[in-house]
C-alpha cells in the first residue's frame, strides 16, 4: 500500500541521507500526499515536502485519532524508523503555500 508522510522541508536533507525517523509517537502516514501535507500545514509549516512509502514490509498501524469523515483520509502510525530505500523518490511532492 502506498502512504505518505509530509514534513517541513527543511528535514528534506536528512531524510535523503537517514529516511524516515521515527519520534516518540512514531512516524505519521496517510492514506494520500494532501492530507499528509494538510496535517502539517495546520501546525502553521508552510514549506512542505511529502513523501510516498511503499508500506509492504513495515510496521504500520491504523491510527484512529482523526475521524476519516471530518479528514477525509486514513491515517496510519509506524512505530519504527521507515529507510529511505522504502520512499518513492520520483514522486515526492513540494508546495510553498
Amino acid at each position: 500500500m502506498l502512504l505518505w508522510h509530509a514534513t517541513n522541508k527543511k528535514n528534506l536533507d536528512s531524510i535523503m541521507s537517514s529516511g524516515l525517523i521515527a519520534n516518540n509517537f512514531g512516524v505519521f502516514l496517510a492514506d494520500n500526499a494532501q492530507s499528509a501535507a494538510a496535517f502539517v500545514y495546520a501546525r502553521g509549516i508552510n514549506n512542505i515536502v511529502a513523501f510516498p512509502v511503499e508500506s509492504d514490509g513495515l510496521d504500520i498501524i491504523e491510527s484512529f485519532d482523526h475521524d476519516p469523515k471530518i479528514f477525509r483520509c486514513r491515517c496510519f502510525i509506524s512505530n519504527q524508523d521507515i529507510p529511505n530505500n522504502k520512499i518513492i523518490w520520483e514522486k515526492v511532492l513540494q508546495w510553498r503555500l
